[in-house]
């Protein structure tokens, strides 16, 4: 089982423990510093923008573990950010991060909205 781009072995079943999505989520991103905030682009055209500067939220922590693992040789610019995963941080996120920008980023999520993510 894939969740959130981690595998998981077939003998867990499909109940997964959030706190073991959640601790190889934190281990993906240990090395990471410098990050202030995740740059998100999106819509049909890619005519929308956002910055969300909560990267210490476990939705904040999820996009920079995404980022880093999609395509690791790209350490710059823009990744395309695919729908299962990002319909996978909501429901994990929606748990945890109860601020109201969040919410509505994890609401904006469950769209079929394409999206491009960058950390800056």
């Amino acid at each position: 089982m894939f969740i959130m781009g981690f595998h998981f072995p077939a003998s867990m079943g499909n109940q997964i423990d959030d706190n073991l999505v959640i601790e190889k989520m934190e281990d993906t991103i240990k090395d990471v510093s410098g990050v202030k905030a995740i740059k998100l682009t999106y819509g049909k055209q890619f005519e929308n923008e956002m910055v969300y500067e909560k990267t210490d939220t476990v939705l904040g922590k999820a996009l920079i573990s995404y980022y880093t693992m999609q395509d690791p040789e790209q350490k710059e610019g823009s990744k395309y950010f695919i729908y299962t995963n990002r319909y996978q941080m909501s429901e994990l996120a929606k748990k945890y991060d109860k601020d109201p920008e969040t919410q509505a980023l994890c609401s904006l999520f469950n769209g079929m909205d394409m999206f491009k993510l960058e950390l800056v």
